[in-house]
């Protein structure tokens, strides 16, 4: 299947488009692919292109959006030292209606002794959701969610994703940290 694929809010997630098994995700409606297929390209990282900044907040306090946008951070920070957010402009483009694309409304970086880690908040284009995406392999968290793990052997200091699904919206874990940890990092992710 071929689709035209556009920025959205300067962020572009190219997505697998392979044949194979699928699930829906639990709450957004999302097709996820099964493990045994084999993606075009890895799980999107979802972060902030360079160019976007992040303000440095103090570490152990709720995130508060300025416009109250959802966004998904860590309910207890534990380890990290140093933590920052970038909330991207909450802006749609027109030009990605027949696209795969995700609308990044928030990424928080988390630094410290236990890693760097990035948690994003993104909502999916419309044919986001109806198009098959391989996200990884599909695991449960300590919370009994539903999530997909993958790891991305490319360069990059986030090479481990744990990506799950709440309230319409796609939350990103990611970092170099094992994949085992970030899950368990995942499942302590609230919506704010």
């Amino acid at each position: 299947m071929n689709r035209r694929i556009s920025p959205l809010v300067a962020v572009l997630a190219i997505m697998s488009l392979i044949m194979g098994a699928t699930v829906v995700g639990a709450s957004t409606g999302l097709i996820i692919q099964g493990p045994e297929d084999r993606p075009v390209a890895p799980p999107p990282l979802l972060a902030p292109p360079d160019r976007y900044s992040y303000t440095p907040i103090a570490p152990g306090n709720l995130i508060v959006p300025p416009d109250g946008r959802p966004v998904a951070q860590l309910s207890v920070p534990n380890n990290f030292e140093t933590v920052s957010v970038n909330f991207l402009p909450d802006t749609v483009s027109p030009e990605t209606k027949d696209t795969v694309a995700f609308q990044i409304l928030s990424s928080i970086r988390y630094e410290g002794t236990g890693g760097r880690i990035l948690v994003t908040t993104s909502r999916p284009s419309e044919t986001a959701m109806t198009t098959p995406l391989n996200l990884g392999s599909e695991v449960t968290l300590a919370n009994g969610a539903t999530a997909w793990a993958a790891r991305f052997t490319g360069p990059g200091e986030y090479p481990n994703r744990v990506t799950q699904t709440k309230n319409g919206l796609v939350i990103l874990v990611a970092g170099a940290l094992p994949l085992e940890k970030l899950q368990e990092l995942a499942a302590n992710v609230i919506m704010r």
